[in-house]
């Protein structure tokens, strides 16, 4: 399967080739295509001989097969480091690592140090952060922020009441999502389309409805809202 790969490649290759000599033999087409084809696990190989795959699952065995290859990389940089004080923290140096613990206790009671929080593209399937390569499509995608913009529904002017519900809420809202904001002043139309399907989403941090799509309020449950890791229902 792999040789009718690379052959293929190759044709593939050969019938791209451009026309002048001068260009014909540094492209990066070539480089990546027909007899230049390099495949990921090769470059593995490299990386990791195969006998130290088997000690996959011992992670103490990477602390100490890495970092020296790390060292002879910024030697090669010309880095002017003393590489006497180096140290490991964890249980593996239980002398150093209580030194470091010491340091970031103190730090931490004087206030110095802080929890916070960032954007992430976040995977509901997995119910945790989805880094660049957990993904098998779609690296180097970043999380998009989006403003909503609340119009709130007015009350009927048709004398029908509303459900008893729906009285106690604090508010209804139409919420279209914009990359744009500062473009919102003096708007004075809101459009739907016509073939969209929207929902009613009962807010329960803020005792709100809103009123958009399912895809909408599936991004907005994994947003974190007033200390609420999920706030939607």
């Amino acid at each position: 399967m792999e040789a009718e790969l690379a052959k293929a490649a190759e044709e593939k290759a050969k019938k791209q080739q451009p026309d002048k000599k001068a260009k014909g033999g540094k492209t990066k087409l070539l480089s990546k295509t027909g007899t230049g084809i390099v495949r990921q696990w090769k470059i593995l190989k490299k990386m990791v001989p195969e006998e130290e795959i088997l000690h996959i699952f011992d992670a103490l065995h990477w602390s100490g097969y890495f970092p020296p290859i790390g060292v002879e990389h910024v030697k090669h940089f010309g880095s002017d480091v003393d590489w006497r004080r180096s140290f490991i923290t964890t249980f593996v140096n239980p002398y150093y690592d209580a030194f470091i613990r010491w340091q970031f206790s103190v730090l931490r009671e004087n206030g110095k140090i802080l929890f916070g929080k960032r954007n992430n593209v976040y995977s509901i399937v997995d119910g945790q952060v989805c880094a660049d390569h957990d993904r098998s499509e779609g690296e180097e995608v970043g999380p998009q922020e989006y403003v909503l913009i609340k119009l709130k529904v007015l009350e009927p002017d048709h004398g029908q009441a509303r459900h008893d519900k729906m009285k106690a809420l604090l508010g209804i809202y139409l919420v279209p999502a914009t990359l744009r904001p500062e473009t919102m002043y003096g708007q004075t139309n809101c459009f739907v389309l016509p073939d969209g399907e929207y929902g009613t989403y009962y807010v329960d941090a803020t005792d709100e409805v809103f009123i958009m799509s399912a895809r909408s309020a599936r991004g907005l449950s994994c947003q974190v809202y007033k200390d609420n890791e999920y706030f939607t229902k």
